[in-house]
């Protein structure tokens, strides 16, 4: 009963100090979204202009710029996660083809050639009642880390299927797998919490973000992984009303 006890009372405490973060996190968030937001915008119109006003720039110049580009696209994720997470919304639920979404969040990624990707979605996936923008979100996040935990390449495999069990509402199952080196257990019980994070770089928003998003369409979001062989982030959303009324 004590050793119960104690585990109850660390967690509580556990549970007051991401509160008192994610508290923080709120009243700092307006802020440096403000702040950061119309110099990075400042910064993205001069790379723009530069690209129109040098006709013929040196591979040097090319690579410069292209470097700034890169660098305020990654500052705009980071700044975009931070605001949605600390002043999230609520889904616009309208009806959304999963596979066009994954897709535009492919597109977006940009992944280098040394990373092959495979679809392998079952025909004629149902849509779902959801927030094309919000799951853009949470699918762009694990490509991004799937491609972050192959350096040296790999495979990238995106799965759908729908699925249903006896007595339970029907769901689409998303499965987003890579080859990478894997996540350690005592690692991967902790990676959808809040500032978590084992990257050099980074707030630790990411897959929290993910979880969140995914949990406000009634969903799941689940990670299996092996070290050594890889990791696959598991997504379960619900056909929802839309569908359901929608059948013939």
């Amino acid at each position: 009963m004590v050793d119960e006890r104690t585990r109850e009372l660390r967690a509580a405490q556990e549970q007051l100090l991401r509160q008192e973060r994610l508290t923080m996190l709120g009243q700092i968030a307006g802020g440096i979204g403000h702040e950061l937001r119309s110099p990075l915008g400042a910064i993205s119109n001069a790379i723009y202009l530069l690209r129109q006003t040098i006709a013929a720039p040196d591979a040097e110049t090319r690579e410069m710029l292209d470097l700034l580009g890169r660098q305020v696209d990654a500052s705009n994720r980071v700044l975009t996660s931070l605001l949605s997470f600390a002043r999230p919304q609520p889904p616009a639920r309208r009806p959304t083809d999963v596979v066009a979404v994954i897709d535009a969040a492919l597109a977006q990624a940009a992944l280098p050639d040394t990373i092959v990707v495979q679809r392998e979605f079952a025909d004629a996936l149902p849509e779902l009642s959801a927030d094309s923008d919000q799951l853009q979100i949470v699918f762009s996040n694990l490509i991004r880390n799937a491609a972050q935990a192959m350096p040296e390449g790999g495979t990238l495999t995106i799965s759908g299927q729908r699925s249903a069990v006896s007595g339970q509402p029907p769901t689409i199952e998303i499965r987003v797998r890579d080859t990478g080196g894997g996540i350690a257990p005592e690692i991967a019980e902790k990676i959808f919490q809040p500032m978590f994070t084992t990257k050099s770089r980074g707030l630790g928003l990411g897959l929290a973000l993910c979880k969140m998003i995914v949990e406000a369409h009634d969903g799941v979001i689940a990670v299996k992984s092996i070290v050594g062989q890889g990791t696959t982030f598991v997504i379960t959303l619900p056909l929802g009303t839309y569908h359901l009324n929608n059948l013939g």
